[in-house]
């Protein structure tokens, strides 16, 4: 029996979904060549992680039908995942998490670091800053910001970790991995939702959108994580990258945004068009902007631009 999807043959290995080890083998449309939805494939580790996920077992029970994805966007490079690793430690220096520790249970704070991959600058500049990884839909690392916060989780510096290791090797005098050259070269970096690799654990979730990490953390600590609610999370970075290209994984999905504050209403009304704009161009989505900040919030709480992390804030 001839089948119309079969594990690629070869080499090639990708990232597990289940346990991250470079181990794992994606299925292919052998008429099409092209790959299916990440979350299909084999991992290697048989005897360890036992990851195996058939389209025939699982994909065709949503509409008969299989979504296509390729290996990777043409001309993109991502930060190897070894190097997202090396971040995923110090937690106790991480002025972030321990202010976190401060407001909600450890078992909470702990399940948003593993969620989202939080992590850590453990040296030299920015030490104990938190890094929040922009992680695709096929488990590729996008960039990674790093943000220093005060006491109160406000916002002190910020870069982003390819930055940072350029930085420290050129004052080093060490070479720059071919990687790091060819990343750096490109002009859009943060070219995925934060979160993002969240939405094929949980396909039939409504998606919170925000601004900035920082306020999708704090709302999955607040109104509780996918496994405890139907709302996952998500952030595009800042007001000005809402757009069609980020938002194209959410065809099929209800969508409720919450922009910051801002004088006159002036973001709420930029986001209310481009959802517009953006739900017409995707199958099946509804966009909705919730107007909750813009009536609870007073004029000096616009002013300042507050998001609903600030909301929270308040109530602690």
């Amino acid at each position: 029996m001839s089948y119309k999807y079969s594990l690629e043959k070869g080499s090639k290995k990708y990232n597990c979904p289940q346990c991250r080890k470079k181990t794992f083998v994606r299925y292919i449309d052998k008429e099409t060549d092209n790959y299916l939805d990440y979350k299909y494939g084999r991992c290697d580790r048989e005897n360890k992680c036992k990851y195996h996920l058939n389209p025939y077992k699982d994909g065709l029970k949503i509409n008969n039908t299989i979504k296509y994805y390729d290996s990777k966007p043409k001309n993109k490079v991502f930060i190897p995942n070894e190097i997202l690793e090396t971040t995923l430690k110090g937690y106790s220096d991480n002025t972030f998490i321990n202010n976190l520790l401060g407001n909600f249970p450890v078992a909470k704070v702990e399940e948003v670091i593993s969620m989202y991959y939080l992590g850590t600058i453990t040296k030299d500049y920015m030490k104990g800053a938190i890094t929040f990884p922009f992680i695709d839909i096929n488990n590729n690392v996008r960039a990674i910001q790093v943000k220093q916060f005060d006491a109160e989780n406000h916002t002190i510096k910020t870069s982003f970790l390819h930055s940072i290791i350029k930085n420290d090797l050129i004052r080093g005098k060490n070479t720059i991995p071919q990687w790091l050259k060819n990343y750096d070269q490109q002009d859009l970096k943060v070219s995925c939702l934060f979160g993002e690799h969240l939405l094929k654990l949980y396909p039939y979730h409504y998606i919170g959108l925000v601004e900035a990490p920082k306020t999708a953390i704090y709302n999955t600590l607040y109104l509780g994580s996918p496994k405890e609610s139907n709302f996952i999370w998500l952030a595009v970075y800042n007001k000005s990258s809402l757009n069609f290209q980020k938002c194209k994984v959410l065809e099929d999905r209800k969508v409720v945004l919450f922009p910051d504050l801002s004088n006159n209403g002036d973001t709420f009304k930029e986001w209310e068009t481009k959802a517009y704009e953006i739900q017409s161009k995707l199958k099946n989505a509804t966009f909705k902007v919730s107007d909750l900040l813009e009536k609870t919030a007073t004029e000096k709480q616009k002013e300042e631009g507050l998001d609903m992390a600030d909301f929270f804030n308040l109530l602690l």
